[in-house]
């Protein structure tokens, strides 16, 4: 039997991230949520053309700002 250390561990080793992004089921919001601080540090990689990273500030995430 394993504790859920040595067992997260072991999964970790044998399967590929993205078989346990889908067997956890997990969205690309949830991600996202879950690692805060390196969504910030790496917001350069993302492109998205219709949106502004500018609203994004030193680790605080705010609103989008409106359209007009």
């Amino acid at each position: 039997m394993y504790t859920l250390e040595e067992f997260m561990l072991r999964v970790s080793e044998r399967y590929d991230p993205d078989v346990i992004v889908d067997l956890l089921d997990l969205s690309s919001s949830e991600l996202i949520q879950a690692f805060p601080e390196k969504f910030i540090d790496k917001q350069h990689k993302f492109e998205l053309e219709e949106v502004s990273m500018d609203y994004l500030l030193i680790g605080e995430i705010n609103e989008p700002p409106e359209e007009t």
